[in-house]
């Protein structure tokens, strides 16, 4: 048989590549790691000195006998703590006034003082600072998040490939030139051979094809030069969640939540952390707090998490969901409210593996019978679930290996026909999952009530009064069956700005006023067309909206909802009658708007301010808000930014939540694409004052031809005449 030589010296050399790509990955995976590790640590020590520098020298007395030269320290410059830490003795015994034993002696104070606060402080990343480490950090993340999606694609094949090419390459070193190969042995040509058939077959297949061209694709990353430090800024900011995460598993040996660890038995979180469970089944990077919560949840197997809101509760039920699926799990099923439906098809569509099947609308009967006949996630919503029409007998002839139930506090009250039919589909499962991001340490009824439904013996065990006697009792009760974290306890590194898009529907909308708009070409028109509602009905993204303020509300926290349409925010202040104040209008004068304004902040309970996104958005100081509510995309960069930062300034103590509500495959799809690609050209020229307002008016001078883009993208979507005239100068309300 003939044999093809340069199909061998081909395969070698491809192999070769492979390898040392592979290889290099991992060893850069190593280094990246080791030197993070090092960059924490120079982020940590600059938050140590920024932590003196706000003690003045004055505290010094608190602390030693030893006489402080105070006159002789503001001479030099040193005002703080901070300054004398950041000073050798030798300088500072170089002061006049300032003798070596003093500067020894109070050095000494100032290290003690870093080495006491450096076991409270975590390393923090501050994307806005330009330090080196800042740098570092901001581009070996970068680095690290193509690895670590690398690793999740090749988890199972990789390590295949490396042993079979590692284990066969110099049995082709004689396919290396015709020269050598003419010179080969027949024994060795026949290794050569062999070997070349166990690489191909480990090389060939079109997965471990894939695996070998992103290990190419992944190398070129780690060769490139560091990027532009606004080009960092911009990526970390739009995937600080993944980053974080990377950041936080690369850096810390522990949890970062083990002050919650006082609520369970050293040999109950010993239980939780054993338990099996791969995070490569997830397209993400997951918290260590995230991963604790699915392996609680896949320990105790009938649970309730009920986690602050945007913590990604979400996440971790897909990630049980997966680790079910991997142990052989086949059906099951998801009940939500319909404002969510969407997003949750998407995030199993972008998250995992798995393939969902909508139960909900016009095709709910079809749906439904193919999800009991083949199984995978079924969605569903709480009212369409009492309508599937499946009695006792039906449902116990077919196993569900897992339960979510989202916003489960919708089902407290046991007397309700919905809690009654949640209460049929988990009766007997195995495994439940219930999600809610209520709080209910003070609202022992409701809590009682999820209880009994997840788990009837662990509810009967508790006691009422114990569960009243406040929240560590409440917690240290019902540690078996709940979980519950807020943000500042597991996310106190995060910068308080969390950005979060809330995928809602067509349901409840007036399709044909859309429609209408799309055909007219009315840009403002389709922009408000999603709080459009049918007769009777509330259009999906009011529905997302209230339960967001229903959230937060509960939390105690002041909610801040902005649009740029007037009828929008007046529809809104009716759903939500006398929780929201009067809103901000551009009719609005400037001193009643500051009264609005300084009522929202004074109130002793949560309110929310809705405001016109253009008279709301800037000139006001909102910082007694948490949560930011954006009813629709913006064109202007400006006015997003503007609009936030009305709550996350300076004098800010919480986390900001912003929420984004938009319906995929609509203009706000189309808009949200434009406008990232409009911040990170804003980012470009500048990041704040004058300049950025000459930027933002320069990138907006394209506005009208955006919304023609816009326009003319969703007529072919909805398969109108695209040559009818557009109404761009129609007026804004419609």
């Amino acid at each position: 048989m003939a044999i093809d030589f340069l199909h061998l010296a081909h395969l070698n050399s491809e192999a070769r590549k492979a390898l040392s790509n592979l290889r290099l990955i991992e060893k850069e995976k190593n280094r990246l790691i080791g030197e993070t590790r090092q960059l924490a640590d120079s982020l940590k020590q600059e938050q140590i000195h920024a932590a003196l520098s706000q003690l003045p020298i004055e505290r010094l007395k608190d602390v030693t006998d030893a006489r402080i030269p105070y006159e002789a320290f503001r001479r030099g410059g040193i005002e703080n703590i901070g300054d004398i830490f950041a000073k050798s003795v030798y300088q500072l015994s170089a002061l006049n006034g300032v003798s070596e034993s003093t500067a020894f002696e109070l050095k000494g104070v100032a290290e003690r003082m870093a080495l006491a606060l450096s076991s409270t402080i975590r390393a923090k990343i501050d994307f806005e600072s330009d330090s080196s480490a800042t740098v570092g950090v901001l581009d070996n993340l970068s680095r690290l998040d193509a690895i670590t999606a690398f690793d999740r694609e090749a988890s199972e094949s990789r390590e295949a490939i490396t042993r079979a090419i590692g284990e066969n390459l110099e049995k082709l070193a004689p396919t290396s030139s015709r020269l050598k190969w003419f010179f080969t042995g027949k024994a060795k040509k026949s290794l050569a051979l062999e070997a070349a058939a166990v690489i191909e077959d480990a090389t060939s297949s079109l997965s471990n094809s894939l695996v070998i061209k992103r290990a190419s694709e992944v190398k070129n990353v780690l060769g490139a030069k560091r990027s532009d430090l606004e080009v960092l800024r911009q990526d970390y900011q739009s995937r600080a969640s993944d980053y974080l995460a990377i950041f936080e598993n690369t850096v810390e040996e522990v949890p970062s939540f083990s002050q919650e660890f006082g609520n369970y038995d050293e040999a109950f979180v010993a239980a939780i952390l054993a338990r099996d469970f791969d995070a490569n089944l997830l397209n993400a990077t997951l918290r260590k707090y995230q991963i604790f919560g699915i392996k609680f949840a896949l320990l105790q197997k009938r649970v309730i998490i009920g986690d602050e809101m945007g913590l990604g509760k979400t996440m971790q039920a897909l990630g049980v969901l997966a680790q079910v699926h991997k142990e052989g799990g086949t059906r099951f099923l998801v009940v939500c409210p319909a404002s969510v439906i969407v997003n949750w098809e998407r995030e199993i569509r972008e998250r995992t593996r798995l393939t969902s099947l909508r139960i909900h609308g016009a095709d709910q009967d079809t749906h439904l019978r193919q999800w009991i006949d083949e199984g995978g996630i079924g969605l569903t919503t709480f009212d369409t679930l009492k309508n599937f029409g499946l009695d006792d007998a039906i449902l116990e002839g077919f196993g569900i290996d897992l339960i979510v139930v989202d916003e489960a506090h919708f089902a407290k009250n046991l007397h309700t026909a919905r809690s009654r039919e949640i209460n049929r589909w988990i009766k007997n499962r195995s495994r439940v999952l219930f999600l809610s991001g209520t709080p209910m340490e003070n609202r022992v009824g409701e809590f009682m009530g999820l209880a009994e439904m997840v788990n009837r013996e662990v509810a009967e065990d508790l006691d009422s009064a114990v569960l009243s006697a406040g929240t560590e009792p409440f917690k240290k009760a019902v540690a078996p069956i709940y979980l519950r974290r807020n943000v500042a306890q597991v996310l106190d590194e995060l910068p308080d700005l969390i950005e979060i898009e809330d995928h809602c529907s067509w349901d409840g909308v007036d399709m044909e006023f859309y429609k209408a708009m799309v055909g007219r070409g009315n840009f403002m028109g389709m922009r408000m067309a999603a709080f459009k509602p049918l007769v009777g009905e509330r259009t999906s993204k009011m529905e997302r909206l209230l339960e967001l303020v229903d959230d937060a509300t509960e939390s105690g926290k002041k909610v801040i909802v902005f649009s740029y349409f007037t009828s929008v925010i007046f529809d809104i202040a009716k759903e939500l009658g006398e929780r929201a104040l009067d809103p901000i209008t551009g009719a609005v004068p400037p001193r009643r708007r500051q009264e609005i304004v300084d009522a929202f902040t004074h109130s002793a309970e949560p309110k929310v301010l809705i405001g016109q996104i253009q008279a709301a958005g800037t000139g006001l100081n909102i910082q007694a808000a948490s949560v930011v509510i954006l009813c629709e995309p913006q064109i202007k960069p400006t006015l997003e930014t503007q609009a936030i930062a009305r709550a996350h300034r300076m004098g800010q103590v919480r986390s900001v939540q912003v929420h984004r509500l938009v319906i995929p495959d609509s203009v706000d799809e189309h808009m949200m694409r434009m406008l990232h690609h409009k911040i990170v050209e804003f980012n470009a020229y500048a990041r704040d004052s004058h300049l950025a307002n000459i930027a933002g008016d320069q990138i907006d001078d394209s506005e009208p031809t955006l919304a023609k883009m816009i326009v003319l993208a969703e007529r072919q979507r909805l398969a109108l005449d695209p040559s009818t005239p557009l109404e761009l100068d129609a007026p804004e309300e419609v």
